[in-house]
């Protein structure tokens, strides 16, 4: 009779949707995260632009820097399993340069001018996320959840030099429309304060940092 009295109320707890293990978020509940992580574009161009040859022109002080993506992202947990909100986030690639050419001739001397250029083209990019996230852990502490998100993103190529010959117009996104799936994981080491870590197919692909629910 008492196992038999245990499985019936296994079986409402299962039916009822009670949680007797307690989970980091539930309904009701407002998370946060704020994160940095892997800039792709910065050794994609560092590749693409390092042994780059113009002209035969002589390339010197080549420098590549990399910010972000660098975010913030929250959700309002609108059932003990789902919630909602947005992510933003902001990154930029820059990759600098000198060429020295030897291509204007000067009728008065009789010799080929030497002339030192430089030249910038960065990358920025920006993107508004609406979010819902699926979590999965039941646990007071570590926290699983899917990721769905879709919204604004847009990045722009800018070009900067002092070579007065040089024409480049600025491109930005013909579609600025962004999408991300991916899974995340938090952990909190207080009733408040944890740390936080994502894959993604989007950007960014890969990050982490500190997380807050309230």
């Amino acid at each position: 009779m008492k196992k038999l009295k245990l499985s019936i109320f296994a079986i409402m707890l299962l039916f009822s949707g009670s949680n007797i293990f307690g989970q980091a978020l539930e309904k009701g509940k407002v998370a946060f995260n704020a994160y940095y992580g892997v800039n792709i574009f910065t050794a994609i161009f560092k590749t693409a632009y390092q042994n780059n040859n113009v002209n035969g022109a002589a390339q010197t002080d080549f420098k590549i820097k990399g910010m972000g993506p660098i975010g913030l992202s929250g959700e309002y947990m609108v059932t003990d399993k789902v919630g909602l909100g947005g992510d933003f986030y902001y990154a930029n690639t820059s990759i600098s340069w000198n060429e020295t050419s030897t291509d204007n001739y000067n009728t008065v001397t009789g010799n080929y001018e030497t002339r030192t250029y430089n030249y910038k083209v960065s990358v920025p990019r920006f993107a508004a996320l609406f979010r819902a996230n699926l979590h999965f852990t039941e646990d007071d502490n570590f926290d699983s959840y899917g990721i769905i998100a879709a919204g604004y993103k847009n990045m722009s190529f800018k070009f900067e030099t002092n070579d007065p010959d040089y024409q480049f117009a600025k491109i930005s996104s013909l579609i600025p429309v962004g999408l991300k799936l991916g899974i995340g994981f938090r952990y909190f080491f207080t009733d408040n304060i944890g740390i936080n870590a994502e894959i993604a197919a989007g950007t960014p692909l890969l990050c982490g940092g500190l997380s807050a629910k309230f």
